[in-house]
C-alpha cells in the first residue's frame, strides 16, 4: 500500500508543481509577520431570526443550533433540541468586507452581512416570496461547546475525503488540482467502519483496496501507514508528503459550491479579442473565502494580451514572451501550440485566471 501511495502522490504533486507555475504562495512574504486572516472562521451560534416585524429570540431555549465556520471555506452546522443533536455541511465565500455568502447544496447563493460593532452576522434567506433574517453571534464561552460531541456518529462509517497535499514546495488543494488534471476528487478516499475495517482509494479503481485500521494506523497487505487526527481531519504522510483528508460532508459542500459558480473565475461575460487587448495587472488573490492583496503573496505579476495571437508574461521579473492566447467557448487560453498553460475568464473588467484553487485578479493598466 505505501509504495502505491507514493508512487501516486509522486504524479500528482509533479503534475501540480508543473500547474502551479507563478501560482500565489499564501505563505508569508519575506518581511511580512502574518498570514492573511479570515475574520469568520470560528464558533458561531444563532441567535434569533426575524419574519417581518416579528422578532423570535433563540437564547432562551434548550434548542442550540450552531455553525463552525472552518478555514477551509465549509460550515460545519449542528442543530440540538435539547436531548439529541443533527449536523449538516454548508459552504461560504467572502464577498467584501463585511460581506459573505453562504451555500446549501448547489442551491443559490445566501447572501450575509457582517457588522463589525455589534459582532454580528445577518444572514437573508428568501423562501418563495417570503424573506426572513437569521442572525449569527460568535461563541465566547469558555471552554467553548464540543458541538461535536452532540451527534453520535460512532456506529456509522466515516467517509474522508482528499482534501490537500503538502510538501516542502507547496501546498495543493485536491479539489482543485484534481479535476484540472481530469480526475475526480471523490475518487481520494479513506472509509472508515466500526468495526475495524475500512477502504482505501486512491484514484483508479486498481489503486484502491481494503484496509484495516486502529487510532494509530491504516494497514492493507502487511503494510502499515501511520496516521494523525486534526480535528475532524485525518492527515498521513508519505515519503515526505503529507496528505490530508476532511470529512465527506465539509468535501461534498465545497465542491457543490464551486459547481454552483462561487468562484471569481466562473463567471461568464461575451467579450471580443478588442475587449481585453492591453497590458494587465495581478493586484489580489482569493481562496478559501481569504482575500489578499499581491504584496502580501509575495507575487509581481503582469499580462500584456497582443494582436494576433501572441501574449507575454512577467513573473517577479522573469519574462516569457513566447505565448500564444485565444479565446474558446468564452475562455481565454494561454499558452504554446496545443499546450495549455492558463485559462483566464473576463467578467467585463479584470481578468481572473484560477489556478489551484486561487482566484488570481488581473487589473487593466494600460
Amino acid at each position: 500500500m505505501k509504495r502505491l501511495l507514493t508512487l501516486t502522490l509522486a504524479l500528482l504533486m509533479a503534475v501540480a508543481l508543473i500547474g502551479v507555475s507563478g501560482a500565489v504562495n499564501y505563505a508569508c512574504a519575506e518581511g511580512e509577520s502574518e498570514e492573511p486572516v479570515n475574520p469568520y472562521v470560528g464558533l458561531w451560534q444563532i441567535t434569533g431570526q426575524q419574519e417581518g416585524d416579528v422578532y423570535t429570540s433563540l437564547t432562551e431555549t434548550e434548542a442550540k443550533i450552531y455553525m463552525d465556520f472552518l478555514p477551509s471555506g465549509a460550515i460545519y452546522a449542528v442543530m440540538f433540541d435539547g436531548a439529541e443533536g443533527d449536523d449538516d455541511y454548508l459552504a461560504y465565500e467572502v464577498t467584501g468586507e463585511n460581506t459573505l455568502n453562504l451555500f446549501e447544496g448547489d442551491d443559490e447563493a445566501i447572501p450575509a452581512v457582517y457588522d463589525p460593532e455589534t459582532g454580528v452576522i445577518t444572514v437573508t434567506f428568501t423562501d418563495d416570496e417570503d424573506t426572513f433574517l437569521t442572525f449569527l453571534e460568535r461563541v465566547t464561552e469558555e471552554p467553548l461547546p464540543d458541538i461535536r460531541a452532540l451527534v453520535d456518529h460512532s456506529q456509522e462509517e466515516q467517509t474522508y475525503y482528499g482534501y490537500l497535499m503538502i510538501s516542502d514546495e507547496q501546498t495543493v488543494s485536491m479539489l482543485d488540482v484534481l479535476p484540472a488534471m481530469g480526475m475526480d476528487p471523490e475518487d481520494f478516499y479513506v472509509t472508515l467502519n466500526p468495526d475495524g475495517t475500512g477502504y482505501l482509494q486512491f484514484g483508479e479503481e486498481e489503486a484502491g483496496g481494503e484496509i484495516t485500521w486502529t487510532e494509530t494506523e491504516f494497514t492493507a497487505e502487511g503494510e502499515s501507514v501511520p496516521y494523525t487526527r486534526l480535528g475532524d481531519h485525518i492527515q498521513l504522510t508519505v515519503e515526505g508528503t503529507l496528505i490530508e483528508f476532511a470529512p465527506e460532508g465539509e468535501v461534498e459542500a465545497l465542491l457543490a459550491m464551486k459547481g454552483d459558480g462561487a468562484s471569481a473565475g466562473d463567471v461568464a461575460v461575451e467579450f471580443t479579442a478588442e475587449d481585453v487587448i492591453g497590458s494587465w495587472e495581478f493586484t489580489k488573490g482569493k481562496t478559501m473565502g481569504v482575500e489578499v492583496t499581491a504584496s502580501q503573496t509575495g507575487q509581481a505579476m503582469s499580462l500584456v494580451l497582443k494582436e494576433g495571437d501572441k501574449a507575454s508574461m512577467t513573473t517577479n521579473g522573469n519574462a516569457n514572451d513566447h505565448l500564444e492566447w485565444r479565446i474558446e467557448d468564452g475562455v481565454i487560453i494561454l499558452g504554446v501550440g496545443t499546450y495549455e498553460a492558463f485559462r483566464l475568464t473576463y467578467d467585463g473588467t479584470v481578468l481572473i485566471l484560477n489556478t489551484m484553487g486561487v482566484d488570481m485578479i488581473f487589473e487593466r493598466v494600460d
